[in-house]
């Protein structure tokens, strides 16, 4: 027998009819390819009647290169075993394939061996597959276990900060956090790859800026994470004019739903669930008695005899309702602290005047939503640094002023810092580099304008406390929507005053 794994053409013609007997697989090649001899089993297992040369070609297609090709041009003695799955008219079958080279006096053939392993392969797909399937329900299970980990982690991290929140202050961040997240999963309705209009996408970046701020502001960082997550999200949406990954902003809304849930059952157990419940609905009990009052006005002449009592005793039940502005300013030196440290600084000095005023929920609702939008701003962009304040003969704090009255059913509440100022030239710069606009036309922008317009930030990146460019504009719309106005005046080097005024109606 020659070298190698070649065999002699008379050795393999001796044994074609045992072959074909023992339903062995093999298939005989001259060496210009043409076949010679194929058993019954290499036909069947090649879905095959008649095999010629050019029929085997076809069937094997690459696998003809690689395995006989090389065995007729004396590059190689023999082949290594190769897995092909064929599928033909009559069966769909897996084999695997060998050549080895057949010396004749005309020259070198070849010799095909050809093995049928589809029960073997059939074995091994199913192990795969059981293999996968245990791996998926493995990968659910320390999903599973992972989530409930973070879960009673998350409920260890907030048990500190909750007990720190007042519980009206809560209260009320609770409900405008599921408000917001409810706003926002209208975004989340759209089909992946529509258009998104700018300011269905505006006013979902704003609520989630809001809740992320409110939250960082309360401490409740657990929460202000998942806000930014879906946040980023959301501006991501906005800047390509699509929704990218529905799935994505759902499960972040999820995340962060949950986050909302499991902060509101903690802090109901921590204070005493039943406590603020009876508050609750004692509070929702004067609300629908001043409804009901406010009806029984609309359909009473205006000189009713007992007009003038209804009148009192509506604005009786309106002072009941009334929520003290102590709660709030509280709130707004917790954010003071909380934004101030994430951003290195030592804590604003908070005075406040004023603390004795109530306001209706309405009211409280909106400037729980705006005034943290400002004190960040005061913070983050309006303190110098230490060194800088003292060379300028300030304190080397920065101190941050509060004040609130009523005159004429209007409410005036002001937020003063002792900061650089406002930099007109540094925002005109901004809002020139990202829309069209000539210097003439910024010219004429109030400085009102230049502040309170959405988008707008001198930050390079947003982070969990600035960046978005969105936080000044969403506390005028807060203040806006109840009928109420927004100024803001700065002088350089001295600091920036917002002045907010909402009316309030009588009952102060």
């Amino acid at each position: 027998m020659p070298g190698d794994d070649a065999i002699s053409r008379v050795h393999v013609e001796g044994v074609l009819p045992l072959l074909d007997l023992l339903h062995v697989g093999f298939v005989v090649l001259a060496p210009d390819g043409e076949v010679r001899h194929a058993t019954t089993l290499a036909r069947r297992l090649l879905g095959a009647r008649r095999l010629d040369g050019p029929t085997l070609r076809e069937l094997m297609g690459e696998l003809h290169d690689e395995l006989v090709a090389p065995i007729l041009a004396g590059t190689t003695r023999s082949t290594r075993w190769r897995e092909h799955h064929f599928e033909t008219a009559r069966a769909s079958i897996d084999v695997a394939l060998r050549t080895v080279a057949v010396d004749g006096p005309e020259g070198v053939g070849a010799v095909l061996a050809i093995y049928d392993v589809s029960v073997e392969l059939g074995l091994h797909r199913r192990y795969k597959d059981l293999l996968a399937r245990q791996q998926a329900i493995n990968e659910q299970l320390r999903t599973r276990i992972a989530q409930e980990l973070r879960e009673h982690e998350d409920d260890l991290a907030q048990f500190s900060e909750l007990l720190q929140v007042a519980p009206a202050i809560f209260a009320s961040f609770s409900s405008e956090a599921s408000a917001a997240v409810a706003a926002i999963e209208a975004l989340a309705q759209l089909d992946e790859g529509a258009a998104i209009d700018d300011a269905v996408a505006l006013v979902a970046l704003r609520e989630s800026h809001t809740l992320k701020g409110n939250s960082r502001g309360l401490g409740l960082n657990f929460i202000a994470g998942r806000a930014h997550a879906v946040e980023d999200l959301i501006a991501q949406a906005r800047a390509r004019g699509q929704l990218e990954s529905r799935a994505a902003l759902e499960t972040a809304l999820v995340d962060l739903r949950r986050a909302i849930d499991r902060a509101a059952a903690l802090r109901g157990d921590l204070a005493g669930g039943q406590a603020q419940a009876v508050g609750a609905e004692g509070h929702a009990a004067l609300g629908e008695i001043a409804g009901a009052i406010a009806e029984a006005l609309a359909a009473l002449p205006a000189d009713h005899p007992a007009h003038a009592r209804l009148e009192r005793a509506r604005g009786m039940v309106e002072r009941q309702r009334r929520l003290p502005l102590s709660q709030l300013w509280h709130y707004l030196r917790v954010t003071a602290r909380s934004v101030a440290t994430s951003a290195g600084q030592e804590p604003p000095i908070i005075d406040v005047t004023g603390d004795e005023v109530a306001v209706p929920p309405a009211v409280h609702g909106a400037l729980l939503t705006a005034l943290p939008h400002l004190v960040r701003n005061a913070i983050v962009h309006g303190f110098e640094p230490e060194a800088v304040r003292l060379a300028a003969g300030k304190p080397a704090v920065g101190i941050i002023a509060l004040t609130a009255g009523v005159a004429d059913d209007v409410l005036t509440v002001e937020i003063r810092d002792d900061g650089r100022g406002v930099d007109r030239a540094a925002l005109v710069a901004a809002l020139a580099a990202r829309e069209p606009l000539d210097e003439a036309s910024l010219a004429t922008w109030s400085l009102a304008q230049l502040v309170f317009h959405a988008g707008l930030s001198r930050r390079a990146s947003a982070d969990l406390d600035a960046g978005r460019g969105i936080g000044a504009s969403a506390a005028r719309d807060a203040i806006v929507g109840l009928g109420g106005a927004i100024e803001v005046a700065s002088t350089a080097g001295q600091g920036t005053t917002f002045t907010v005024r909402v009316p309030i109606g009588p009952g102060q």
